[in-house]
């Protein structure tokens, strides 16, 4: 059976990694991520009353510099995930995830966002 992220991902990220994601797996990350206070904060949920959570991001720090930046950087953010449910998507619901995070990888917290696409190019816009 296909997982939603394995139809999200199907030639962007590799087979076998995909394969080996599972339910079980996923739920025991997201939990221990979820319990840390200071992991939790860069997390954004989309809730449905139906369906329960549907979307999510996440951010935090950069957990690798790409090149390109100009080295004036004080602190670099990175969107870690940013996933919706396809029967979900096209509603705003990952853009709200995004706007969220980006705010969140903002002045206060950062002086630059980084998203890392699944071809593993660096985007780094200022913010």
């Amino acid at each position: 059976m296909s997982r939603p992220w394995q139809s999200a991902y199907a030639g962007l990220l590799p087979d076998s990694m995909l394969a080996g994601m599972s339910d079980v797996r996923q739920a025991a990350w997201w939990t221990r991520l979820l319990a840390d206070p200071g992991e939790a904060r860069g997390v954004f949920v989309a809730d449905d009353q139906d369906m329960g959570v549907v979307g999510f991001g996440s951010c935090g720090l950069v957990r690798d510099k790409p090149e390109g930046l100009d080295g004036r950087e004080i602190r670099v953010g990175e969107v870690y995930t940013l996933y919706v449910e396809p029967d979900f998507q096209n509603m705003g619901l990952g853009g709200g995830c995004s706007t969220r995070c980006s705010a969140s990888c903002g002045p206060t917290a950062a002086t630059t966002a980084v998203a890392v696409d699944a071809g593993g190019q660096s985007v780094a816009p200022s913010l």
